[in-house]
């Protein structure tokens, strides 16, 4: 058996620290089953993640300039520094260790013809939509 992840599924706890996962990882051994990531979703997870975390430190760093604002005396207060490329290079190497371990397997991109993708999406067969959307979904799929 084979329980592959999706984009959103680890977006909502990057670090997959939940219970969720924890139960996952512990039937897998148990079961057993693997567990896969396709590598778009790879590829996608580390761009939502660094769209995600730059967004954040925007969003603190604005809060920030406004606390200072507010205190008298700022100069005393340690805020919170971020090396922001530093801290999505420790990201992608935890997804990098993920991958390498037992508990994950990483399904390289698929050797599809564009010809089979196009012929889907003409024929809006899923994943595809009528907007055209799905052509992640396609290879994910393949």
């Amino acid at each position: 058996m084979q329980v592959i992840l999706d984009t959103n599924i680890i977006v909502s706890d990057f670090y997959m620290k939940s219970s969720k996962f924890k139960l996952l990882f512990e039937f897998s051994k148990k079961i057993p089953f693997d567990i896969l990531i396709p590598e778009i979703v790879y590829d996608e997870i580390m761009k939502k993640y660094t769209e995600i975390f730059k967004k954040q430190i925007m969003v603190y760093d604005k809060s920030v300039q406004q606390l200072k604002t507010l205190l008298r005396n700022s100069k005393n207060i340690d805020f919170i520094t971020f090396d922001i490329d530093m801290d999505i290079e420790n990201y992608e190497d935890f997804l990098k260790n993920l991958v390498k371990s037992d508990k994950v397997k990483l399904i390289p991109y698929p050797r599809t013809s564009h010809k089979n993708i196009v012929l889907h999406e003409l024929n809006c067969k899923k994943p595809f939509k009528d907007n055209g959307s799905g052509y992640r979904d396609m290879l994910i799929i393949e």
